[in-house]
């Protein structure tokens, strides 16, 4: 398992729907794991607190609602990898079901979203949770979750299939026809346990003919590879530093702000901060110090430009501030 990241599938599409909706590259030259050579190489695992930010941009920038569903309809099959063709690969929409939620891992951050498939009676429903993080991003979240799994379930039968029943954690949107829309019924409920999606059981156990028979068996030894050839998460430490990095070139959070987008407590991540041997404001101060000293050195910006960028009024704060640093970190952090 390779909590606390994501695959480099779901951060391309991610960062493809935040351009497409209007954000603009420089909002995210500074988060740093999302670089091109890194979205390009399907070994890496982005950090969670990353895609994070990101879907903070989906949903703060949205000029309507239903962020979740509008942006899963630009995710034809093939978009999340092996992920996706397991989906498929099974003789029932059922087996589909079951096998991407068993590798729910090859593309999600399953410390924070979980999925369960269980069958009951004549029907099947998959309910899906996820992080205790901000309440657009969590109902973004909960939208594309059913809405990716409903669409997959369509595109592999080649026929209308639509729930039963839906239910979604978050709170009633104003206008929710959209959705009724997509999933085809007008039974949706809002403030649920769980977002969940519920099938007629005949209409997930019919059998279909997407791919060729034996695929399933090879797609998920493939699904078994990709998950030992990830690349090696880092540790606490540095998954902390590379979100707080993000989080920075944006605004400056607080202590509560970042311990949400770290699915923690602010009291845990002051404890984890003190385990490590620091605290959270000289972890501020040094990456802030390293992001100046990255754009003093890589870039053309005004010490104006870069104060603004690293949270400080203007270049004078950002001068003292320097001095500051220089007597407080050794060279090696320059």
């Amino acid at each position: 398992m390779h909590e606390d990241t994501v695959s480099t599938h779901m951060a391309r599409f991610l960062v493809t729907s935040a351009l497409r909706a209007g954000a603009k590259p420089a909002d995210l030259a500074d988060l740093p794991d999302l670089g091109s050579d890194i979205l390009a190489d399907e070994t890496c695992r982005v950090s969670t607190g990353s895609l994070l930010i990101v879907w903070e941009m989906l949903t703060a920038g949205a000029a309507h609602e239903d962020v979740g569903i509008r942006i899963v309809q630009d995710a034809p099959m093939g978009t999340f990898g092996v992920w996706d063709y397991l989906f498929g690969a099974g003789e029932t929409i059922f087996a589909g079901l079951r096998d991407s939620v068993g590798y729910l891992d090859v593309i999600a951050d399953v410390g924070n979203e979980h999925v369960e498939l269980r069958e009951d009676g004549g029907l099947v429903t998959v309910s899906h949770s996820t992080g205790a993080f901000e309440p657009n991003v969590v109902a973004a979240l909960g939208e594309f979750a059913l809405g990716i799994f409903t669409m997959r379930a369509r595109e592999v039968a080649q026929r209308p299939v639509s729930p039963v029943r839906v239910g979604f954690s978050h709170t009633a949107p104003r206008h929710h026809g959209q959705l009724s829309e997509y999933f085809g019924t007008t039974h949706i409920d809002f403030e649920m346990p769980t977002n969940s999606i519920t099938f007629l059981t005949e209409d997930v156990t019919r059998p279909i003919q997407w791919g060729p028979p034996g695929l399933a068996v090879v797609l998920r030894q493939h699904a078994e590879l990709t998950r030992a050839t990830a690349r090696h998460v880092p540790d606490w430490h540095t998954r902390f530093r590379t979100t707080l990095a993000a989080s920075l070139s944006r605004s400056a959070p607080s202590l509560n702000e970042m311990a949400a987008r770290l699915n923690m407590g602010p009291r845990t991540l002051q404890r984890r901060l003190d385990e490590s041997g620091t605290s959270w404001r000289r972890e501020i101060d040094s990456v802030r110090y390293e992001h100046a000293q990255r754009l003093i050195r890589g870039t053309e910006l005004t010490m104006h430009s870069i104060a603004q960028r690293v949270g400080y009024r203007d270049d004078r704060a950002l001068r003292r501030a320097m001095r500051r640093w220089q007597a407080s970190y050794p060279p090696s952090c320059a």
